[in-house]
């Protein structure tokens, strides 16, 4: 009897001192501290073991840390929830909370952890927020460990920025990360900035240059991105008095089912398609969609095309 009433007060204690409700810090050396972490300053990272009013607060060494886990699982249903309901808005509540908390700790945090932050940003570009996005972006993408999500917040401060009409800032954005050596092979964006910046400034045999590097270089390329890209060469073809270069391309583009994309204005195409198919000097180029004789075409093939900047 003695013996069991002794088990339960040992229960007891242990739930009191580490509830299985708590963020968890996992040591390098294997072993796991629970509580409620409270903050990370002069190289220690702080967290309080027991329950409120009643709690001891213990410091642990950033060197000592492999990982952080964070006990907030409500959160992360109530924003996956309005996520799957299209509800972004009010998604970006329970977002918002989710990625501050693990702010903080960046620079210790995995890829999984990190991937909230991303996730609150994406939010908030469909939510129409992209000045929180280009906010938040300074503050984070220099303590983000995960190269994927560098180039996620790369990605989405060009976006933030174009929709925004700044383009003189997507375009600083899009030049840094083109030349950092991360930029994604999965989006045009970057390119499309830049080509849109030499259009504005009808600087056209560059806007022509810099949008045929997608179309001819890139991997998989979401639609909307190629529909940029061919209608920004397409202009800057016929900027050039280029029109059967503008042709070819338009063609191209229908036989890769890419529609035109509904923030550009549409034009109209009078040449024939037999006079088209009579002008075609470089259509192989881009006939086959994310091929390996796309990726495989020379770089001195479009610098003939159309020059080098």
């Amino acid at each position: 009897m003695k013996s069991m009433a002794s088990k339960i007060a040992t229960g007891a204690l242990l739930a009191f001192v580490y509830p299985s409700y708590a963020d968890l810090i996992v040591l390098k050396t294997g072993s796991e501290v629970r509580g409620k972490l409270t903050g990370w300053n002069a190289g220690y990272i702080s967290i309080s073991i027991g329950r409120t009013g009643e709690s001891v607060e213990r410091r642990v060494r950033q060197e000592e840390v492999a990982s952080l886990q964070f006990h907030d699982e409500q959160q992360q249903e109530e924003a996956i929830g309005l996520l799957h309901l299209e509800e972004h808005e009010k998604a970006t509540i329970p977002l918002h909370d989710l990625a501050i908390r693990r702010a903080t700790y960046l620079g210790l945090l995995d890829a999984e952890q990190e991937r909230w932050l991303i996730t609150y940003m994406r939010t908030c570009l469909k939510a129409r927020k992209e000045e929180q996005i280009l906010h938040y972006a300074k503050l984070w993408q220099p303590k983000i460990r995960s190269e994927s999500h560098l180039n996620s917040v790369s990605e989405l401060k060009i976006r933030s920025a174009l929709n925004l009409g700044r383009l003189e800032e997507a375009a600083l954005y899009a030049d840094y990360w083109i030349e950092s050596g991360l930029s994604s092979k999965n989006t045009a964006i970057a390119w499309i900035a830049l080509a849109k910046k030499a259009f504005r400034e009808e600087e056209f045999q560059d806007a022509l240059w810099l949008s045929l590097q997608p179309i001819a270089f890139s991997n998989a390329l979401a639609p909307h991105d190629m529909g940029q890209s061919y209608a920004i060469a397409i202009k800057s073809a016929k900027s050039l008095d280029q029109i059967s270069y503008s042709n070819i391309l338009y063609e191209e583009m229908l036989e890769r089912h890419i529609q035109w994309p509904e923030n550009e204005q549409q034009i109209d195409f009078t040449v024939s398609s037999e006079k088209r198919k009579a002008t075609r000097p470089w259509s192989a180029m881009f006939s086959q969609t994310e091929s390996s004789a796309v990726k495989s075409k020379s770089f001195n093939s479009v610098k003939r095309l159309v020059g080098h900047p």
